[in-house]
């Protein structure tokens, strides 16, 4: 072959390099980013700086090899907050869709890529009215050079906002990508399950449920190969938020609810995506994580106190009708346990199904399963125990479905007034499987929200409750047609805000709104702001790191970053699976120990608050023996030895933000050493280290702390710390969980002694 042939097929090469064919993939396979080339017209374009308040931004144009925009303190300009790579672009943007294949889970987002912008200049700056405007032009392939422009204003203290406009009908993805070090560690993302760091992993931001062992064989083929996606994925959730914190005491997110994507796999760079034409981004910065999160939840939203009853005592889940629930009570407290709440789910009525029961969805009282409901709610109310219920934003036909008696049928009242969402096709939009088909409310109609609002008022809070759980949310088709008109791809993300905010619109307009309680699995970033409470959601009732116990605290800790102040777990987890009754290759059942360590986790939450399960007669329960029972009474005052204490902190997150349960890196950010934990342990706001089981099996746990003395609250043990990188091994058998506090702590003296006067231990 001649040299010009070579040459030739070097150039063709090239150019199928530089402009690649359409592209489809899903997160596990999408191609690592490379940053985009910086096209430096003129090698002496002078450097520029401009102060935004808090912030100093320059453009330090030193050649095409250490070019670089930089955000920095003002005035100390030696504190970068954040910086593109030397010599590298920083904005991003394709040609690119996303789509979801029908019948599936969120989780598998299918990514469309058709072009990419491959090299970008900065031409000019200019700054009016407190707004920089930096403007350039990025080579996007066949459709050549697109203008594009960067929009930096203080918007907050402590708060830079990063808008990236793109200005061409082809761009469907804007991105930035910024430096990173090997060293910094990223936190965050909202409520995840698999990790607390996420360097070198790639994460999707769209809401969806949490799926069903999320990879754990071999029933994570079993569940998949029965419904698409009902397994999920390691980065599937209920309550993905674009935010994160690092070690090196920067956060940032994202404003926009589209689909997004954070890909963390390279050292040096992190990238933010979203699939929109316009990104909207927001640069946190402080001086502690805490402060960190301080200043996102003035954006987020902060969390209302808590009413004292919810923090008293024990919630105690439970089904089965009037009878069923005062023997509960009566057992419950011949044991001295102390209540706040009954959470009854089946409070509207209860139907079999191929998967075991299944409530309703037909939100009033069903007066057949809970007669004499007034006189039950009387006599709990007596004791100061409250009574909670359920509700979700979907409805089933209850007279095509065979209920036998009701009053209302919400779901023909939703459907004759145009209140259910529809899709493109003009059907009714509708959730879950054959036997409990149901139908999503439309949120985005004003008339569809005044209806259910007063459905809550009136056949929940008129009847007694005092709270519930608002479940779901995670349903909204990309394709629906709402009836204001706006965007179902980014709504989807949105609907659980408008959920929240319908049932906190609902219990204010109520006179309720310092009394009533809901919790919610669904989030997104405005959540915490009309939510009262959230729960980790679906766990399976074993001991595993897929979907079991474990994650439920790492759930805790990584929502805690992103404004979850108020979060807790399902006590016992709620999956059960019966190898033998289904044909499955395992079964998941709950076993007394699982629950009695559950138990014991569950009394250092914000919320203590059991689940029967998804099979309860399958499930050991709290009263399944004498021995269950007494423990569960014995926690429930151990819960209620902390409540001056849970006090403080509900006061001190409804006024700061902060998580009531805690990473050690939000106290110890320097030290390495708590980096790497997820589940392992946890601080109950800054006073108390809890160190929990969760393995079957164990009676000692290591727990790592900061140098210095520090004693059981239990057994009155002191124990010397010389630091967290020697972890102190702390026997934990059942009923005495590793709970320390440092030495001189009042908070710890205080439960030491609330213990004792509550008879928990001598």
């Amino acid at each position: 072959m001649s040299e010009s042939w070579i040459s030739l097929w070097s150039l063709w090469a090239l150019l199928l390099l530089a402009e690649p064919a359409s592209a489809q993939f899903m997160n596990e396979a999408a191609p690592e980013v490379t940053a985009p080339m910086l096209r430096v017209s003129d090698p002496e374009q002078p450097y520029w700086t401009h102060v935004l308040g808090d912030f100093r931004v320059a453009w330090l144009a030193s050649g095409p090899g250490g070019a670089r925009l930089t955000i920095s303190a003002a005035p100390d300009e030696q504190r970068v907050y954040w910086q593109s790579q030397p010599g590298a672009g920083f904005v991003l943007a394709a040609g690119a869709s996303v789509t979801a294949e029908p019948n599936t889970g969120y989780s598998h987002m299918i990514e469309n890529t058709t072009l990419e912008c491959d090299a970008h200049t900065v031409d000019a700056d200019s700054l009016s009215n407190g707004i920089l405007t930096i403007t350039g032009e990025l080579s996007c392939g066949e459709i050549g050079a697109v203008p594009y422009e960067l929009l930096l204003t203080q918007a907050d203290l402590g708060q830079l906002q990063m808008r990236l406009r793109v200005s061409h009908s082809s761009i469907g993805r804007t991105g930035l990508a910024f430096a990173s070090s090997g060293d910094e560690r990223v936190f965050g993302f909202g409520e995840q399950y698999s990790a607390f760091d996420f360097k070198g992993s790639r994460i999707p931001i769209m809401v969806d449920e949490q799926g069903l062992y999320r990879g754990a064989q071999p029933l994570t083929d079993w569940f998949d190969e029965r419904s698409i996606s009902a397994a999920g994925e390691w980065y599937s959730t209920y309550a993905p938020i674009p935010h994160l914190i690092t070690t090196e005491i920067r956060s940032l997110m994202l404003e926009n609810a589209e689909y997004s994507v954070f890909d963390l796999r390279k050292d040096d760079q992190i990238v933010m995506q979203t699939y929109a034409d316009e990104l909207q981004a927001r640069l946190i910065v402080g001086n502690s994580p805490l402060e960190l999160i301080e200043r996102y939840t003035a954006y987020s939203g902060r969390m209302r106190a808590l009413p004292d009853w919810a923090t008293k005592g024990l919630i105690l889940g439970i089904q089965g009708g009037t009878d069923r629930v005062l023997e509960a009570v009566s057992a419950l407290q011949e044991e001295q346990a102390t209540l706040s709440a009954m959470w009854m789910q089946d409070w509207q009525g209860q139907r079999e199904v191929a998967q075991g029961f299944r409530l309703w969805w037909n939100w009033e009282l069903d007066d057949s399963r809970y007669a004499r409901w007034q006189d039950m709610v009387g006599a709990l109310q007596t004791d100061d125990i409250r009574v909670m219920g359920y509700i979700n934003p979907y409805f089933h036909d209850v007279l095509s479905a065979g209920k036998d008696a009701f009053r209302r049928n919400l779901y023909q009242e939703a459907r004759d007034w145009g209140y259910l969402i529809r899709t493109s096709d003009g059907s009714l939009a509708t959730t879950g499987g054959s036997n409990f088909l149901a139908y999503v409310l439309d949120v985005t109609n004003p008339d569809a929200r005044e209806w259910m609002k007063a459905v809550i008022k009136e056949e929940m809070l008129g009847v007694g409750l005092s709270g519930w759980m608002a479940d779901f949310g995670e349903a909204l088709p990309l394709n629906a047609e709402l009836f204001d008109g706006s965007n179902p791809m980014a709504n989807h993300n949105r609907y659980p805000e408008y959920w929240a905010s319908l049932n906190r619109e609902a219990i204010e307009e109520a006179g309720m709104g310092d009394e009533a309680v809901f919790f919610m699995r669904a989030a997104y970033t405005r959540s915490p702001g009309h939510s009262t409470l959230f729960w980790a959601g679906d766990q399976a009732s074993n001991w595993d790191n897929y979907d079991g116990i474990k994650t439920s605290v790492t759930a805790l800790l990584t929502s805690g970053l992103s404004g979850f102040a108020f979060n807790h777990s399902d006590v016992g987890g709620w999956l059960s699976l019966e190898a033998e009754a289904l044909g499955a290759p395992v079964s998941i059942c709950r076993t007394k120990e699982l629950m009695l360590r559950w138990i014991e986790l569950g009394a250092f939450q914000s919320i203590f608050r059991t689940h029967e399960g998804l099979r309860p007669d399958w499930s050991h329960q709290f009263d399944t023996d004498q021995e269950t029972l007494r423990h569960i009474a014995r926690f429930s005052n151990v819960y209620n030895a902390l409540h001056d204490y849970w006090k403080s902190l509900v006061s001190e997150a409804a006024e700061r933000g902060w998580p009531v349960v805690r990473h050690p890196f939000l106290h110890y950010p320097e030290d390495r050493n708590f980096w790497t934990l997820s589940y392992q342990q946890m601080l109950v706001g800054s006073e108390l280290w809890f160190a929990p089981v969760l393995d079957p099996g164990v009676n000692e746990i290591e727990i790592r702390l900061p140098t210095g003395h520090y004693k059981h609250a239990f057994t009155g043990q002191r124990y010397t710390s010389q630091g967290s990188h020697s972890p102190i091994v702390v026997p934990a058998p059942i009923g005495t969980p590793a709970v320390l506090y440092r030495e001189g702590s009042q908070v710890g003296e205080n439960f030491r002694r609330a213990l004792v006067n509550r008879g928990v231990i001598d």
